[in-house]
């Protein structure tokens, strides 16, 4: 008694953005604004997608940021010591790599000991927390094989030691692919 339908509306670039999801039967004959995914590869398609958090459960770790920046406020500084590391935040994520260096380092440095979690030892990929949906690309994934901390408005993700996934990378591309990026708007 459910139909999955999409809605579509214009950007300012006329790009079409969908909305997947299900409808009962008879709302859906209510309404003007609904169509009918007749495609049946894309429904297909959208139907394993849906599978893919099941199946990921057990081979990834996913967590937000170390480094809450308003909690740890005072362990943020913004010059380098041998008791500070990196501190990466959302906005220097691109597709495939960190990029701070365009950045202004101001409170960019983190002292690490006091921290109450810290990943900073994993193979990681990083993706930001929240993307401008003006954005042309929303979903952009880098990597991470160095000693940094994690501000909290990124989220990182990790393989769990007995993963069927030997290489974190390969994820990554996945998470960097137009197929994910249509599938998140």
């Amino acid at each position: 008694n459910y139909i999955s339908m999409y809605d579509h509306i214009k950007d300012k670039e006329n790009m079409l953005d969908y909305y997947i999801g299900k409808i009962k039967q008879s709302d859906l004959l209510k309404s003007k604004d609904y169509k009918i995914i007749t495609n049946p590869k894309l429904l297909t398609l959208i139907e394993k997608l849906n599978l893919i958090p099941k199946r990921l459960e057990n081979e990834i770790i996913v967590n937000q940021g170390e480094v809450n920046l308003t909690v740890y406020k005072k362990l943020i500084k913004n010059q380098e010591s041998n008791r500070t590391r990196l501190l990466v935040r959302g906005n220097h994520i691109e597709k495939y790599y960190i990029n701070s260096c365009t950045q202004e380092r101001i409170g960019g440095f983190v002292e690490f000991e006091t921290l109450k979690r810290d990943d900073s030892d994993k193979n990681r990929i990083i993706l930001q927390e929240v993307s401008n949906m003006e954005q042309k690309r929303r979903v952009r994934v880098g990597y991470l094989n160095f000693p940094v901390n994690v501000g909290h408005t990124a989220n990182y993700i990790y393989l769990k030691e007995d993963s069927s996934i030997k290489n974190i990378k390969y994820f990554m591309g996945l998470m960097n692919s137009k197929l994910i990026d249509f599938y998140f708007k």
